[in-house]
């Protein structure tokens, strides 16, 4: 998840300069949501893990 693909409002963020550290203070707050609510996450593997997982499927 990429913080400059959401948008907020930086007026209820305050002056906090994130402007630069966006990426970081997204990953800190959805780290605090998730453990804070009991969630987890899923992620996908990647590309080329994939890709190595489905040619050992095939042999």
């Amino acid at each position: 998840m990429c913080g400059m693909s959401l948008a907020f409002n930086r007026e209820l963020v305050g002056p906090a300069p994130i402007s630069r550290y966006d990426d970081m203070w997204l990953a800190g707050q959805l780290k605090l949501c998730v453990t804070t609510w009991a969630f987890g996450v899923k992620t996908a593997l990647g590309a080329r893990e994939y890709k190595e997982d489905r040619l050992k499927q095939s042999d």
